[in-house]
């Protein structure tokens, strides 16, 4: 194992204590099905669905997970911990980014810079709140955040996401004119067709390497205001307070502004 991770780039680490939150176990699909609160990894990653018939190993959290730093879960399976997916029981603290790229069910509250993910299915049975961005990639995977959300910017592009709460952020389901006004707008490129007709599109991988930095993914314009409050309302309505008390009101899919 230690010549394979070795292969992949990675050292030694330095001695150092092992905290709670940074040990998992393991559990595995058949032994889970009867439990009261493990069970739900299977619904919230439809496991059934994709694995019919198999008996898979799960890493289990027993006590939170933390991470000083931007962590991408995938590097569990890239170093030879095969599993079908995670079980975090507690909290989720992430100093930096957190790209949940493997089936995932956390039964606590979530913390991070960002939040990143594309393919897998995560079930958040708490809170979620970044500093900058929650980013949905592609339409082969879920987000189901069953409480409230907290940050700048929530993005879908084409990507299953629902909160049970409420949305305190910016929030971007489809990239019309209202969106690319509250983006960054070097996150869009010009598409010309032969008929002469030209398409503003969105640039989801400049998105993603934009979070990867670090980088917000709003317009200079509104985060250099003093945003005081941001209002979800039936999924279309939010509300951005300036210094000045003036309101601006984005309303999706359609444009209305005041």
């Amino acid at each position: 194992m230690k010549e394979h991770w070795g292969e992949k780039g990675y050292t030694p680490a330095t001695a150092r204590e092992v905290v709670d939150g940074s040990i998992a176990g393991k559990l595995y699909t058949d032994d889970i099905r009867d439990h009261p609160v493990y069970a739900r990894f299977l619904s919230d990653t439809s496991y059934d669905f994709f694995n019919e018939g198999n008996n898979s190993r799960i890493l289990h959290f027993r006590k939170g997970l933390s991470f000083d730093g931007d962590l991408d879960m995938t590097v569990l399976t890239e170093i030879g911990i095969v599993n079908e997916g995670i079980i975090v029981e507690g909290d989720v603290d992430i100093s930096g980014v957190f790209e949940a790229q493997l089936n995932m069910s956390v039964f606590g509250n979530v913390k991070a810079k960002s939040l990143f993910k594309e393919m897998s299915h995560v079930a958040i049975w708490g809170d979620l709140e970044v500093g900058q961005t929650v980013f949905g990639e592609y339409n082969d995977g879920s987000l189901k955040v069953s409480g409230d959300v907290r940050g700048e910017l929530w993005v879908s592009n084409d990507h299953n996401m629902h909160s049970g709460g409420m949305l305190h952020m910016k929030s971007v389901y489809e990239f019309d004119e209202a969106a690319r006004q509250g983006l960054n707008p070097e996150l869009f490129y010009q598409e010309d067709h032969d008929d002469e007709e030209t398409f503003v599109r969105f640039d989801s991988e400049k998105a993603i390497r934009f979070l990867r930095a670090g980088k917000s993914l709003l317009s200079s314009w509104i985060r250099h205001s003093s945003l005081v409050e941001t209002v979800f309302c039936c999924a279309v309505l939010q509300c951005f307070v300036d210094a000045k008390r003036n309101y601006l009101y984005l309303l999706f899919p359609h444009d209305w502004r005041t």
